[in-house]
């Protein structure tokens, strides 16, 4: 509580309102791992619980490999990051064939309303040696959005994950924290819960543009949505193939990710130099949000008899928009495969399709708000004239706030309109009045 006295008769009091409008009260996580993704060596228990172990010891004094998911009771204010739970993960030493690559994380938000959502983590793990900081392991969040919206009073809302601050990480920030070698480490789960804006229905249109190669290149269909390229290598090659289908979207919104297309991918068997290595995916969406881009990287592997291990990769070399402008608040889009069809495999951030295969994946977008970290409702009046109060506290730009006064601490009234905030820091004076008056601040949904 924050007050001066300007006068010896007169207590003007600002107070906190510590509870902000909330989309999830009172609400209990729970969380169980499922669908491990690794290789057929992989060794994993637990399956179906809040706690897994995989790998195989290096050694019997070796510590095993093991994620566990503890949940709390929160409420979950809209457009602000809260803590919904915590991940422990010990990082231990397994020999490399034994372990698992990704985990799916199904979380269950119960409270007033219940929802289930599923996020896929990726588990990249290090060889190991004495060197502890070398031998670190990566933890990632790869799919942080619910593809599950959470319906309230006829409106939409889509959750997003992050991680939290983390202790005793060698590296850390809101997707991936890199783990140390033998070391037992908590990492807090943090959320945010958004509104989803309805976006214009269109249809949308690709084209694959700025193709490059080595000198030898060959391509046909620029600034097409279809290219062809490489020189069909012996009797028996085929040129590769890259097609993306246009998808006429209706009923979308933003925070909740939706497909924009399907890319359908054939694997040629080609020269050497003579394929494309990189290009750009440009389409429109709709009238609010204009184009979008992102950079593709085409990796070529030696062909053999092994049709997997000959598989081509299509990859996303950065999945993530330059900022963009919808409803006049900045958002970003982020583009991902999935569901690919047999012969292709997916991760997220790549499409691979085995030698002389033709497979799709959906190519699926998600445009989110900006969401820093939330700063804490700190309510202060920083000076006092002679007619007037000035009221101050930080705040994040988009997000609206109410001013609320009290007599007696028992009944609050709104003190003037609402404000949306444009700055980092918000400031509003009022009247100023005889007796003990108290504010406290709320956050509108």
């Amino acid at each position: 509580m924050s007050f001066r006295r300007p006068h010896s008769f007169e207590l003007i009091t600002a107070s906190l309102l510590l509870a902000a409008a909330s989309i999830l009260a009172e609400t209990r996580s729970t969380g169980i791992f499922r669908h491990p993704i690794g290789p057929a060596t992989a060794v994993i228990s637990g399956i179906d619980t809040d706690e897994i172990e995989w790998g195989t010891p290096f050694q019997a004094s070796a510590l095993p490999n093991r994620l566990s998911f503890t949940g709390k009771t929160f409420s979950l204010p809209i457009n602000q990051r809260r803590s919904i739970g915590t991940l422990t993960y010990q990082n231990g030493i397994s020999e490399l064939g034994s372990v698992i690559d990704c985990i799916e994380t199904e979380l269950t938000l119960a409270g007033t309303d219940s929802l289930t959502a599923q996020f896929i983590l990726e588990i990249d793990t290090t060889s190991n040696d004495s060197d502890a900081e070398a031998s670190s392991d990566s933890l990632r969040l790869l799919t942080p959005y619910s593809s599950t919206p959470l319906i309230r009073d006829t409106k939409a809302y889509g959750i997003r994950l992050f991680f939290g601050e983390v202790q005793g990480a060698t590296f850390a920030e809101t997707e991936q924290v890199i783990l140390l070698e033998n070391a037992l480490t908590e990492i807090p789960l943090e959320a945010v819960v958004c509104e989803s804006l309805p976006i214009p229905s269109t249809t949308t249109a690709f084209q694959f543009g700025a193709i490059t190669g080595g000198d030898d290149l060959l391509v046909e269909g620029e600034n097409t949505p279809t290219i062809k390229t490489g020189r069909p290598s012996g009797n028996q090659g085929s040129a590769t193939e890259y097609e993306v289908i246009s998808q006429k979207l209706s009923d979308v919104g933003t925070e909740i990710p939706f497909v924009v297309g399907t890319m359908r991918f054939h694997n040629g068997t080609v020269t050497t130099g003579t394929a494309a290595e990189a290009t750009t995916l440009r389409f429109d969406l709709s009238q609010g949000i204009g184009s979008l881009a992102f950079p593709l990287r085409f990796t070529s592997t030696p062909n053999s008899r092994d049709a997997k291990a000959s598989a081509d990769i299509v990859e996303l070399l950065d999945s993530s928009s330059s900022e963009i402008k919808f409803a006049g608040l900045p958002h970003v889009a982020r583009l991902h495969f999935a569901n690919p069809s047999p012969g292709g495999f997916t991760k997220v951030s790549t499409f691979s399709v085995q030698e002389g295969v033709t497979a799709e994946a959906n190519l699926v977008l998600v445009i989110s708000r900006f969401i820093a970290e939330t700063p804490p409702l700190k309510l202060s009046i920083s000076s006092i004239e002679s007619s007037n109060i000035l009221l101050s506290w930080p705040s994040i730009i988009g997000l609206t706030y109410q001013l609320e006064s009290s007599k007696d601490m028992i009944t609050f009234d709104p003190n003037g309109d609402s404000v949306e905030a444009s700055n980092t820091a918000t400031l509003i004076q009022r009247p100023r009045t005889l007796g003990s008056v108290f504010f406290r601040l709320r956050v509108d949904p």
